[in-house]
């Protein structure tokens, strides 16, 4: 039927002063002063008829005046009215009206061949219409660039060009800073009546714990389900495949919507070109992890993204990837020669990595022996990366390690049977290792892998017979090294940016290092810390970018030289970044979140003081705060009223008395 709300509620404490009057007349009676006659049969009667007369006309008076205080704080305390007399009313009061249009990526989603965001300018311009030239427009978006330029307060409506230059925000500004920013507006702003339109698709956000001012959200989203595709994670490796070495990129697609998907086409575009797809079928919010073998990459730097048809929200259809085909492959491995190495099993460098190293080059590629006077810092343009093999980390060596942990180029170590003190402590001091000697040198048998990690993958390392493998040493990890494979009383290997190989190639009987895991963990490892690995050159829009001295190009053809400021990725697809030497590096920038069904109009449970939310019939109770306050005239002429009728009541009494 209607509903009443109170502007100012606070105030309606003060309504038990309506009682005042009450208890007055109750506790503070005056006493008739007494006089006496020498017969007062005929006066009794005659007073008794007057009380009579004068308890009426005092209660009249009471009730009056209880009237004339309920109504005052009625009308201070400014109700809101929802009726439909009042709904289409043809005057409000001057009102200063701020909106707050979402523009953050789930807003492009398509609803009727049009995106959410031009939903909400519509739904904007459908308020104004109820505007006038007393009022004021104050508008918002979640660009905060947009923000800084146009955002002010204006007499009238918004001007249609103010529209023209509203798209997605990949970096959002949080919705409740965008609202406590058009409280603070508002409340500078000369206006008594003040309202906040927050036009959204409602999906789950953070809000401020109370509201000043009278908020109102308008959903975008029209539709009573939520379909979504994406493609999530796509990564580039190279895989040991029958044998052979192959560049694969991994990817997951998902479906975000209660329905099934069926014939889903997912495509691989290499530098520009279709060159692969395949059908997918997707039960209600499945996700799928799939690949696609590359048999056509190009020399040098190749770009690309995996893709999925689905015209209801584009933002997420694409992940993009970078590598990088070295046409002569070099990995660095720094062992001491001079040393005279106990087995001749494992000669002067482990044979089993040996063999990896050179399968993960190729034929054109080299296996460089580096001694550890010679190494330099230089040396990380030449190489993919460098695997240290020494017993002995000298303070060069160590300092050389940082300096390439500081330019993040990353390395592998294989720890020496033979390693000193002085390097378990440089171990601690920069991995977090805590390592020290086993007593006892045996074999133990493997039983954990971590199958959630990249370099696992989805690959089944289960066997019918135990493995077993001889760790060198006894490690305590840090927080922040992950385990990748372990023994009951060590992990042999472990990941901390760096790769570590934990693993005795001295000791026999390791069936661990014949079974298929070893050699694809080994080689998806060279993988890891190879510089032209595409994860290196994969970022999340608003990663800030870490290099200096040179121009970074979006997608988009902007250009930003990044040797001014910090850079913070702005926009997905595929950034080019030149160096001073005008080198090329490619790199790759996707969305830092995927729509959700689940996330979809969360802000329907909220309940807050001052916060309400309207449907499709929004057009009715826009601007009804303003208009409901045109209650707080009636209400003080409603007491105007009273007090006339009091003081004529009271002039009529005192006229008769005297009589």
């Amino acid at each position: 039927m209607f509903g009443l709300t109170f502007l100012n509620a606070s105030i309606l404490i003060a309504i038990f002063a309506t009682v005042i009057p009450l208890l007055i007349h109750l506790f503070i009676k005056i006493k008739p002063q007494k006089v006496f006659f020498s017969s007062l049969r005929f006066l009794r009667e005659i007073i008794e008829e007057k009380k009579k007369r004068m308890s009426l006309n005092q209660l009249l008076l009471l009730i009056l005046r209880m009237f004339i205080i309920f109504f005052t704080i009625l009308a201070i305390s400014r109700p809101v009215v929802k009726l439909p007399f009042i709904n289409k009313g043809n005057y409000h009061p001057p009102t200063a009206v701020a909106f707050i249009l979402d523009t953050s990526p789930s807003m492009d989603y398509i609803i009727n061949q049009r995106t959410q965001i031009q939903h909400g300018i519509e739904i904007i311009k459908n308020i104004q219409n109820e505007m006038n030239s007393r009022d004021a427009s104050y508008l918002l978006t979640s660009d905060i660039t947009y923000n800084s330029l146009r955002s002010r307060l204006i007499y009238g409506t918004i001007p249609d060009r103010d529209f023209h230059d509203i798209n997605v925000t990949w970096i959002p500004e949080p919705m409740n800073q965008l609202l406590e920013r058009a409280q603070l507006e508002l409340a500078n702003s000369r206006f008594l009546h003040k309202e906040i339109y927050v036009i959204s698709d409602l999906q789950q956000t953070d809000l401020p714990k109370e509201f000043e001012i009278p908020v109102s959200f308008i959903s975008t989203f029209t539709d009573s389900i939520r379909i979504n595709l994406s493609i999530e994670n796509a990564v580039v490796k190279k895989e040991l495949i029958a044998g052979t070495s192959q560049r694969i990129v991994e990817f997951d697609v998902v479906n975000y919507s209660p329905l099934h998907q069926m014939d889903q086409i997912v495509r691989l575009h290499i530098n520009g070109t279709t060159v692969a797809e395949k059908i997918v079928d997707l039960q209600p919010f499945e996700k799928k992890t799939d690949l696609f073998i590359i048999n056509n990459e190009s020399l040098e730097w190749n770009w690309g993204w995996v893709e999925v048809r689905n015209d209801r929200f584009l933002p997420d259809n694409r992940y993009y990837f970078t590598f990088y085909s070295d046409p002569e492959p070099k990995i660095g491995v720094i062992v001491d020669t001079s040393q005279n190495i106990f087995s001749t099993q494992i000669g002067i460098f482990p044979k089993p990595i040996e063999i990896l190293a050179e399968l993960f080059l190729g034929e054109n590629g080299t296996l460089e022996y580096i001694q550890p006077d010679n190494l330099q810092l230089s040396d990380r343009e030449k190489y993919h990366f460098l695997i240290f093999y020494l017993a002995n980390y000298s303070s060069r060596i160590q300092s050389l390690i940082k300096e390439l942990n500081n330019h993040n180029f990353q390395s592998m170590f294989i720890f020496h049977p033979d390693m000193t003190e002085h390097t378990f402590l440089f171990f601690k001091e920069n991995y977090g290792f805590n390592m020290s000697n086993l007593y006892k040198k045996e074999l133990q048998p493997i039983n954990a892998f971590h199958h959630w990690h990249r370099l696992m993958g989805n690959f089944d390392f289960s066997t019918q017979i135990p493995l077993y493998s001889a760790p060198v040493f006894a490690i305590e990890l840090g927080l922040n090294a992950s385990p990748l494979v372990n023994t009951k009383s060590a992990p042999l290997l472990v990941e901390n940016k760096d790769i570590f190989v934990n693993v005795d190639f001295s000791m026999i009987g390791q069936n661990f290092l014949t079974h298929p895991s070893f050699p694809i963990v080994i080689y998806r490892s060279f993988s890891w810390v190879s510089k032209y690995d595409g994860a290196l050159n994969s970022y999340l829009i608003g990663d800030t970018f870490p290099y200096r001295q040179g121009i970074l190009t979006s997608p988009s053809g902007n250009d930003y030289d990044t040797s001014v400021s910090t850079f913070r990725f702005n926009e997905p697809g595929v950034w080019v970044f030149k160096d001073q030497a005008n080198n090329q590096t490619f790199l790759s920038v996707n969305m830092f979140d995927f729509e959700n069904q689940s996330k979809h109009n969360p802000i329907k449970d909220m309940e807050l003081e001052n916060m309400s939310l309207l449907g499709k019939d929004y057009q009715t109770n826009i601007l009804q705060a303003d208009k409901g306050n045109e209650i707080w005239k009636i209400l003080l002429w409603t007491v105007f009223i009273f007090l006339l009728i009091e003081m004529f009541l009271v002039m009529f009494l005192q006229r008769k008395a005297r009589v």
